[in-house]
């Protein structure tokens, strides 16, 4: 066992003396650059980094265009479902034009409570036309009914085109 030990011992000791190169010799020796390489190096980075930005660019673009003519697509289909209800709505009801919304709804309800005095007071000098009068009175209501219905699809249409347009230009 000691000639085991003393071996080793040796071993250790030769290995000690025998001198390591040294690390930054080596990595001169093996990393030298020529100054035209790293021109050249130089060079086809910077070409590299201007071709990867004129890709960027151009990528770019071609969003922003997919999106705009995405934007009028929309736009188009809403501008056609408005003219395509207004038309329609236009030819079963003919109505005549309020300065504003709540004027017209006040104007309306004006409009038909005097109708309905009128028709009371139809009733009250005449009782054969009493039969007239609650004619009337039905036909009042019906186009009031119509009316505020046209007013609610309005509104909502509105509602709707807006929101349409703000999500267009956001």
């Amino acid at each position: 066992e000691k000639q085991l030990q003393e071996r080793e011992a040796q071993k250790e000791a030769s290995r000690i003396q025998t001198p390591l190169p040294t690390i930054e010799d080596n990595r001169l020796k093996r990393c030298l650059v020529t100054e035209e390489e790293r021109q050249a190096f130089q060079k086809r980075l910077q070409e590299a980094k201007k071709k990867a930005e004129l890709l960027s660019k151009k990528r770019t673009e071609e969003e922003a265009n997919i999106l705009r003519s995405w934007h009028s697509k929309k736009l188009k289909e809403v501008l056609q479902n408005m003219s395509v209800t207004a038309a329609a709505t236009e030819e079963s009801l003919k109505l005549l034009p309020a300065p504003s919304e709540i004027e017209a709804d006040n104007r309306i309800f004006s409009c038909l409570n005097a109708l309905v005095d009128i028709a009371n007071e139809d009733n009250e000098t005449a009782s054969l036309n009493l039969d007239h009068g609650v004619e009337k009175l039905k036909q009042l209501v019906v186009e009031r009914e119509n009316l505020r219905q046209f007013l609610d699809t309005l509104t909502a249409k509105l509602n709707r085109a807006s929101a349409t347009e703000t999500a267009c230009l956001t």
